[in-house]
């Protein structure tokens, strides 16, 4: 009888250079082991090991199998990803068939089942199963009387074995007499029910869920009361104001005169609260005589987490006191202020102001309206600040034409009087349905170039063609970000001429020849072809085939001759981390070339010389 079910084979141990957290794609065996296609049977299932060469502390242990491509397929059991399948990165690891701790376990925990005895089973057959039940049964103790109600037949007849007299079958009691002095009947447990009158001859404690007393007057003097528990002032429904005291009212509640909530001198706070489950208004209403005008409260919008619902709004009603609209909402989850019918000024000396950091949106309330920013280092003889920018926001202007689009126009008092303004630049966005084609759900940044009549457009962007400018595009700081990253790449740079890259003297040291080392070890390199597995998956047989190298192989082929290490202090080479914490290797192919150049130049320097020599040969025999 098997044990783990696993195949074991010896001597089995492949390389394999794939990734990811799937199968893995096999690299062959390792030199003197043999491949696991050859090794195992089909369908079997074994145990395997995979430790990265690249990467040690990526490692992971399970079962597994070869699926119908080869692949090694995983289940992992034990991990360097807490016992989760690795993602393992690109790069040599080794995979081998073996035991480990998993399947030692198994095999130490392997035992016999009671079931696997032969003949047990036929042995038991019609036996009675032993239970506790009977076992201790049997052990008891009992009277002669507690043996007798183990043989009554019948509930009737174990009542009136036990003289439960005329108690009936569900277990009322028509009157019980309680003896012993003023301890009375108790009863633990509950609820204790009755469907008709309950008569107690005496009194119920307070402590025991009574009123400890036989009248309404007793029972509220012992429960502290007094007379207030007879009052029925205002319309408070069946509750009762209490003064010095919390009231709750299940009804309305109305106030002939002022209601003040007061806690002056007592350093206590105050506060009203409105209460009402998700998903429903809790409101302030104001009205005039008893028409509604305004109310101020939380919405009904449901609260479906991230603090999302139970919104706060200012609502206006009409002469009827019907509904008109909603004038402002605030924003629960995210604090937004929201007006329905926009924000006026109310005269030329207000401002609306936006804090350091934080944004303003401004609908278009008008076919031409504008924001002014004033500036106090700009006045007049009499010290009054001047306006010295204006925000405009054209709706269908002559210039983008009528029904085109919206644009946001930025002008400037360039001498500082406030009175003549000249464009700075412009942002403009053009509809789907734009006439101008070119310009089709578009954003265009334009800037005036001599800051006096018109603006040019510098930037645009559509949802056809992306990003395109009519500027120099160039960094802000000089050779300090890069276009681009190894995890964001661009997938093609289309341009009329080459790269064109530091190379003057001035700005480099440690100048020296190549050395013979290196170009040694550049000899090893192999130049191959490939093809691009993403262009494979995507287009199958009509994937180009590529011509260059490989990053790995020139890193190897390097620190074979020069020591493990020194690749990558080369520049030619890169390897770049990804976010998800794998790396990238890259080349510099124009390094690449330029070595390559040197050790061609090297080589045809040496036959050349070698031709010489044989040459210089011939003619001192030919003499």
């Amino acid at each position: 009888m098997a044990i783990t079910g696993l195949e074991m084979v010896d001597l089995v141990r492949e390389v394999c250079h794939d990734g990811g957290a799937g199968p893995l794609l096999l690299g062959g065996a390792v030199l003197g082991y043999r491949g696991f296609a050859a090794s195992v049977g089909a369908g079997a299932a074994f145990p395997y090991a995979i430790l990265s060469v690249v990467h040690p502390a990526e490692w992971e242990c399970g079962v597994g199998g070869l699926d119908v491509e080869g692949r090694l397929a995983r289940t992992p059991t034990a991990s360097s990803a807490g016992g989760a399948a690795v993602d393992f990165a690109v790069g040599e690891k080794l995979v081998v068939l073996t035991p480990h701790a998993d399947w030692l376990a198994a095999v130490e925990a392997h035992g016999h089942g009671i079931g696997e005895i032969g003949g047990l089973a036929a042995a038991l057959a019609g036996k009675q199963a032993a239970s506790g039940e009977l076992d201790a049964i049997a052990a008891l103790a009992t009277s002669g009387f507690g043996r007798g109600a183990l043989v009554q037949a019948d509930a009737a007849a174990m009542r009136a074995y036990i003289g439960a007299g005329t108690s009936s079958t569900v277990g009322t009691v028509t009157q019980v007499a309680g003896s012993g002095g003023t301890t009375g009947l108790t009863v633990n447990g509950g609820p204790v029910t009755g469907a008709g009158t309950l008569t107690l001859g005496g009194t119920l404690a307070i402590e025991h869920g009574g009123t400890g007393a036989v009248s309404a007057a007793g029972a509220r003097t012992a429960l502290g009361l007094g007379s207030a528990a007879t009052q029925a002032v205002g319309t408070s429904g069946a509750s009762v104001p209490l003064l010095n005291g919390a009231n709750s009212f299940s009804a309305t509640t109305t106030f002939s005169s002022n209601c003040v909530s007061t806690r002056v001198g007592q350093a206590i706070e105050v506060g009203h609260y409105l209460r009402a489950d998700a998903g429903y208004n809790c409101r302030h209403y104001y009205q005039t005589g008893t028409s509604t005008r305004w109310d101020v409260g939380k919405t009904a919008a449901a609260e479906s987490g991230s603090d999302a619902g139970s919104n706060f709004t200012f609502n206006r009603y009409g002469d009827s006191g019907a509904y008109i609209s909603t004038v402002l909402t605030l924003s629960r989850s995210s604090g937004l202020a929201t007006f329905g019918h926009g924000v006026a000024l109310s005269s030329t000396s207000a401002a609306l102001t936006v804090g350091n950091g934080a944004s303003a949106t401004l609908g278009s309330v008008a076919p031409l309206a504008w924001v002014s920013a004033r500036a106090n280092s700009q006045s007049n003889a009499n010290t009054t600040p001047q306006e010295s920018l204006r925000l405009s926001w054209q709706e269908g202007s002559q210039d983008l034409g009528v029904g085109e689009g919206n644009a946001i126009n930025f002008s400037a008092s360039l001498a500082g009087d406030g009175t003549v303004f000249y464009p700075v630049c412009q942002i403009a966005s053009y509809k789907e349905a734009s006439a101008d084609s070119d310009r089709r759900s578009s954003l265009i940044f334009s800037t005036s170039d001599d800051g006096t009549v018109a603006v040019s457009e510098k930037m645009r962007i559509t949802a056809a063609t992306g990003v395109m400018v009519n500027a120099v595009l160039q960094p802000l700081t000089d050779n300090v970000r890069t276009l681009g990253s190894a995890a964001s790449r661009w997938s093609v740079i289309y341009a009329a001429t080459g790269t064109i890259n530091t190379s003057d003297a001035r700005a480099k040291c440690d100048v020296a020849a190549v050395d013979d080392a290196l170009l040694d070890a550049w000899g090893d390199v192999q130049w191959v072809t490939y093809r691009w597995r993403d262009a494979v998956a995507a287009k199958g047989d009509e994937a180009r085939v590529h011509v260059g190298l490989m990053a790995q192989g020139v890193r190897d082929a390097i620190d074979a001759r020069l020591g493990a290490g020194a690749a990558v202090r080369l520049g030619l080479l890169c390897c770049d981390d990804l976010p998800d914490g794998a790396v990238r290797w890259g080349l510099r192919y124009d390094q690449c070339f330029a070595l390559e150049a040197a050790w061609q130049r090297r080589r045809l320097d040496r036959i050349e010389a070698r031709i010489d020599a044989l040459l210089a040969g011939d003619g001192h025999d030919a003499g």
